[in-house]
């Protein structure tokens, strides 16, 4: 899921279980309604069974 600095929901990019291993997602700089969202810097989460980890990251457009 992506953020933006103030915390509010930009884009949910997958919803549904993968199995173990390594695993690709690629945001395309759009919102759910498929917007493009300007440049900035934004947040990112993933989640896991057993862990949680944000990231931040620039979107220079």
């Amino acid at each position: 899921t992506v953020y933006d600095l103030m915390g509010q929901k930009i884009r949910t990019l997958l919803r549904s279980k993968v199995h173990p291993g390594n695993h690709f997602v690629r945001w395309d700089g759009r919102d759910d309604d498929g917007n493009a969202v300007p440049s900035g810097i934004y947040f990112y989460t993933l989640e896991s069974m057993n862990r949680i980890e944000s990231k931040k990251m620039m979107l220079v457009r």
